[in-house]
């Protein structure tokens, strides 16, 4: 296997464990192959043509730029000409190209033959090949290659019937929906008319706030919080141990983040100690922060973006009782020069439409509701209101180790590649890190399943649960924030939202 032009060859050793790790390595540890031998084939040739689509994913009408490349490891020289052949999903030649090329041979890698070839996609949806073959003038052919495309079509002419959303005021969907159609969504209000669809992209609970210095504290009145400082960005170099009253810090640049611990350096923090809630019943706990973060509740990790080097705000649902003391420990790491950390919660009683308010237009006017984020929120009132078995959430994990989804057949994926993994068409929607989450729901139609490799773990990403009159599509894919992009793969993540709508309309 060659490695661009900087290495001759990838020695393949066998290390990873099948039950440990069953999908990062090319083989396991008994040397068979992990993946499809052909493929291995394909990319060892010594002579083929590496064909790079510009973009995988084009929406249609479309057009897709891509560019042609020679490996070349049999020194092949001269002029010969480069055969381009656009096949649609029927495999069908809808459009080709003729290029004359020459090829100068010797230790590169990769030549490029053919650069920024516009090819046009404008009909069938589905996925497309270009085709390519290396000729002589006797018509001889001596290299040949081939790269897939995917065609999605849709339009605001998808998003039908009669809609509102519950959202926030700058929300993405109203955004899209808007941009799209140009025609308003309403917000929704429980004096609304009967609705087919009703599209929610916020948690069942209101935004966090930040937890009062008060729900640290014991029964005695005293604080429960102790802050651990450290002079590396990874726990490693203890220098200070204290009492602390809140997780709310601010970091300046230039400044000590704690007297203990220099300036202008990496550094890590953790805190520990215990809440008290006063209410009983589902909680929003998470964290906002601009740097990396761990957070464990009663033992269980719910949040690790040790890696983090962005502004979220990270919210999950927790359930506490009154009066039960629950542990906490947050660990916090910072590179940059500034940083800011807060623990936060939106308590039972903190919501201005009831949950149970929306469920009840799916059971009893049979509109169709549709979970676009933070699905795993909305889980605990939906398995008081249907038939299902819920039993929590799980992170399908990181992408060392983790594990897939797949996904069936269905009208909310038509015009997509099905009965398949989520492979590379999906790369816009499948969130990486522990925010990848998959739902063990018993009681519901599956639509795009998922697995975790370690421990194992199999549930539901995407599927449909039925609720009175009405039903409920639930999704725990990226769908939300590739509204407002313009790659090509988030043209997927819109033709899913479209094929809901038009599901929910449908019904």
């Amino acid at each position: 296997m060659r490695m661009q032009n900087i290495g001759d060859g990838y020695i393949v050793n066998g290390w990873e464990s099948m039950p440990y790790d069953n999908h990062s390595g090319i083989i396991d540890i008994y040397r068979n192959p992990k993946g499809d031998v052909s493929l291995f084939n394909y990319y060892t040739q010594p002579l083929y043509v590496a064909v790079s689509s510009r973009s995988q994913v084009v929406r249609l009408p479309g057009h897709v730029a891509v560019d042609f490349y020679i490996v070349n490891e049999v020194d092949l020289k001269g002029d010969y000409l480069l055969q381009i052949n656009l096949l649609n999903p029927s495999g069908k030649v809808v459009h080709t190209e003729k290029k004359p090329v020459t090829i100068q041979g010797g230790e590169l890698f990769g030549e490029l033959l053919v650069e920024n070839l516009t090819l046009p996609v404008s009909k069938e949806e589905g996925t497309y090949q270009v085709t390519t073959r290396v000729t002589d003038k006797n018509g001889m052919m001596h290299a040949e290659g081939y790269d897939n495309i995917v065609a999605v079509d849709w339009s605001g002419d998808d998003l039908k019937g009669k809609g509102a959303y519950y959202g926030k005021p700058d929300d993405k969907f109203a955004s899209f929906y808007v941009r799209e159609t140009g025609k308003p969504v309403e917000a929704f209000n429980p004096q609304m008319d009967k609705l087919d669809w009703l599209v929610v992209t916020r948690p069942s609970l209101d935004e966090p706030t930040i937890i009062d210095p008060d729900f640290f504290k014991n029964k005695a009145g005293e604080s429960t919080l102790r802050v651990n400082f450290f002079s590396d960005d990874d726990m490693g170099a203890p220098t200070r141990s204290g009492p602390d009253i809140q997780i709310n810090r601010s970091f300046a640049d230039s400044a000590q983040p704690d007297p203990s611990v220099p300036a202008n350096q990496a550094f890590s923090v953790v805190w520990e100690g215990e809440l008290l809630p006063v209410e009983s019943g589902q909680y929003l706990i998470g964290l906002y922060t601009t740097n990396g973060v761990r957070l464990f509740i009663n033992g269980t990790r719910i949040i690790d973006e040790w890696s983090n080097r962005n502004p979220p705000t990270l919210d999950r649902p927790v359930d506490f009782e009154a009066g039960k003391p629950a542990t906490i420990r947050v660990e916090y790491s910072q590179q940059q020069s500034t940083g800011e950390i807060q623990l936060r919660w939106s308590q039972p009683a903190a919501t201005v439409i009831e949950p149970q308010q929306i469920i009840d237009r799916v059971k009893n006017d049979g509109t169709t509701l549709v979970l676009l984020d933070t699905t795993e929120a909305w889980m605990d009132v939906i398995k008081q209101n249907t038939e299902i078995q819920y039993n929590g959430y799980y992170s399908v994990g990181r992408n060392w180790v983790g594990g897939v989804h797949f996904v069936k057949e269905h009208p909310l994926f038509k015009g997509l590649p099905v009965n398949d993994g989520l492979n590379w068409p999906y790369q816009a929607v499948v969130r990486q890190g522990d925010s990848r989450f998959g739902l063990r729901i018993e009681g519901k139609e599956m639509v795009v399943g998922s697995y975790r490799s370690t421990p194992f773990e199999l549930g539901t990403a995407v599927g449909i649960i039925l609720c009175g009159k009405g039903e409920i599509i639930f999704s725990t894919l990226d769908i939300l924030a590739n509204l407002d992009q313009i790659s090509g793969s988030s043209e997927v993540a819109k033709k899913i939202l479209c094929n809901y709508i038009n599901y929910a309309a449908g019904k």
